[in-house]
């Protein structure tokens, strides 16, 4: 059967449209030329590879990547021509697995209703290791740790401790990898860009298919690549998207200090760099814009929950539907970094402050879709550069000022923009301040070898960042229900699939589904490069131990109730997953703060402190630094991610 792109792709758009009810969404039949004939020229390249090739994909934001990249996979169920039977969708953040899930389930639908889709977001409570669908979407350090055999399941037999060390690498191997905007995860460091490319050509001279598809590569990246892997193995491919200028305005003061000026009856972004100010800007806009509470105002950052992101993700969509309905009165979404990539959703105006040249451009992205006019605004005076490197922000600085209009639409001014940022000095001065780290995970990466062991953590480390995490579950005090001979085993139950917790004792066991941790968690980064007190992690447990210790819990393997144990048998006979949490005591949060977990869990709230509030997220007071924190290094043996 011959490859019809053009009708595949377009069945994805129309199917898409009618999902979305948007009268405004339509296809562009020229345009679809294009993405056709891209996709076409990917599937080949795949398809006729001798089992090792990289694909790199220029496409601007808005351009249609996401049909072009599901049609090269699922239109082998069309020809019944296979080149891979699994698919790896690599997303840079854990907020953008739940929204392309939510597309690649329609388009999959659309060659086989029975195509399985799934998620693996690297957390402890399920250790899936990459093997969970056809099709599984996971972020860039779930699926290199796993390849790296850092996240594999283990286990102790004759004394030795063994595992599936080289299961995820050889699921990688026999797929097709698609790393999806993954420039996001550049650091301040340059170290991500440059371990990702070492991993990606490891992969692709092993004989695996790759596609790294990017809306944003400066010129450094895209030399590193062919360092690494080899002209012969990479084919670039580049498409422009449809005519899109997006009109820029610089004002040289603070976007804070302007928030009040935002009109509220427009359907605007406002993005700045830290939870803080997103939280600031987000409580003033809703005074002022949404007094009734309608959710015209959202907020979306790093350190909500799943469950509340995905319930922002609705407003937007519910925002949309009225607005393509013509009864649409204005919507504002607060953000982070968090959303500079993957809200599917076309504002007219972007307020921002100044950030790096790439993501700038992502931001800029957000207006101007589906042929509505988009306009920016970039305020360029900042509390401090924080997150970011501060020579970057200087440059992009001097940059902006010369800009008045963005042609989204074109790849190669986009790339120009960039090039005039990331300079080889430029990101020879930033590489250099994470060498270190780099080169352990050099020598980590050159120790690492089919059928042995992974080298010891204790003399090789490996990051793909300059921080790691820790899982955080916020177990709502409003969800708690109260377990003892006055509730049986099936009560309870009935409660933990409900979305509640059950808690024994005084809050001492606090028991809770595997789907209820799973929407109730977030990642909190614990970096490489800063000592005590300016780690999250550790402010957070040191602030937490000196108010109360009660708060803090960890999982518990070792139940020996009875009530627990009745609760146990009954959940596997439903076949039922629960997990554990025993409340820290306070002589162990010292060890804790030196020794972080894998996973924690907290009370949202604790003797009336406000720990974690539903649609604004964690109380950041705690997570600065306090009295109690001190320089002291932390321990490295056991550490997980």
């Amino acid at each position: 059967m011959n490859a019809n792109f053009e009708e595949l792709i377009r069945d994805f758009i129309i199917e898409w449209c009618a999902t979305r009810r948007d009268r405004k969404c339509t296809v562009n039949e020229e345009y679809l030329k294009r993405q056709a004939k891209v996709a076409e020229d990917i599937y080949s390249e795949l398809n006729n590879a001798n089992r090792s090739r990289l694909v790199i994909l220029k496409a601007p934001t808005g351009s249609g990547k996401t049909e072009i990249l599901a049609s090269v996979f699922l239109m082998q169920w069309r020809t019944k021509d296979w080149f891979a039977g699994r698919l790896y969708w690599v997303e840079p953040m854990h907020a953008l697995l739940r929204q392309m899930r939510d597309r690649l389930e329609i388009y999959a639908k659309l060659v086989n209703k029975s195509l399985r889709i799934n998620e693996d977001h690297g957390e402890v409570i399920n250790k899936t290791f990459l093997y969970t669908a056809p099709i599984t979407l996971t972020t860039v350090d779930t699926l290199v740790y796993g390849y790296v055999a850092k996240r594999v399941q283990t286990w102790r037999e004759h004394g030795v401790e063994t595992g599936r060390y080289t299961l995820p690498a050889g699921l990688i191997m026999n797929s097709l990898a698609i790393f999806d905007e993954t420039h996001l995860i550049q650091d301040e460091v340059f170290l991500g860009p440059r371990v990702l490319a070492r991993v990606i050509c490891s992969i692709v001279k092993a004989g695996g298919l790759v596609i790294f598809a990017i809306a944003t590569l400066p010129k450094s990246v895209k030399e590193e690549f062919a360092k690494l892997c080899g002209d012969n193995g990479i084919r670039e491919v580049t498409v422009n998207g449809p005519m899109r200028q997006v009109t820029v305005n610089i004002v040289n003061s603070s976007l804070i200090e302007n928030i009040d000026t935002i009109p509220c009856n427009d359907f605007s972004i406002v993005i700045v760099n830290t939870v803080d100010r997103a939280r600031d800007a987000y409580i003033r806009l809703r005074e002022r814009c949404d007094k009734d509470n309608e959710g015209k105002v959202a907020l979306i950052h790093s350190l909500m929950t799943r469950s509340d992101r995905e319930e922002v993700y609705e407003k937007i969509r519910n925002a949309e539907n009225l607005r393509n309905s013509g009864k649409g009165t204005g919507f504002i979404l607060v953000g982070t970094q968090a959303v500079e990539v993957g809200i599917d959703f076309s504002f007219n105006r972007l307020y921002t402050e100044l950030s790096p040249m790439d993501s700038l451009i992502q931001r800029i992205g957000r207006v101007g879709r589906r042929g509505v006019k988009g306009e920016a605004t970039i305020f360029t005076e900042l509390e401090s550069p924080a997150p970011y490197n501060d020579e970057t922000i200087n440059v992009t600085h001097n940059q902006v000022n010369r800009l008045k209009t963005v042609d989204l639409s074109d790849v190669n001014a986009i790339s120009n923009l960039l090039d005039g940022v990331y300079t080889s000095d430029l990101v020879e001065r930033i590489s250099s301040k994470g060498d270190e780290l780099f080169y352990k995970s050099i020598d980590y990466l050159e120790n690492l070898h089919l059928f042995a062991y992974p080298p010891d953590e204790e003399t090789s480390e490996f990051l793909i960042r300059p921080s790691y995490y820790v899982d955080v579950v916020i177990l709502d005090v409003d969800k708690l229900k109260h377990y003892d001979n006055n509730m049986n085993a099936d009560e309870a139950l009935t409660q933990l699939m409900s979305g509640n917790c059950v808690e024994m004792g005084n809050k001492v066991r606090i028991l809770c589904s595997e789907d209820t941790i799973r929407m109730n968690m977030f990642k909190l980064s614990i970096s490489e490069l800063r000592e005590g007190p300016l780690n999250k992690y550790q402010n957070l447990v040191s602030n937490l131990g000196n108010a109360t210790s009660l708060g803090i819990y960890l999982l518990s393997f070792n139940i020996k109730d009875g009530l627990t144990a009745d609760l146990i048998n009954k959940a596997k006979e439903i076949r039922i997953n629960f997990f554990a949490f025993e409340r820290v005591n306070e002589n162990k949060i010292n060890y804790l703060l030196w020794n972080p977990p894998p996973l924690i869990a907290i009370l949202s709230e604790v003797n009336n402190l406000p720990i974690y509030q539903h649609y604004i997220g964690l109380n950041t007071e705690l997570i600065k630094p306090s009295q109690q924190a001190t320089s002291k290094k932390r321990g490295r043996k056991g550490r997980k991610r």
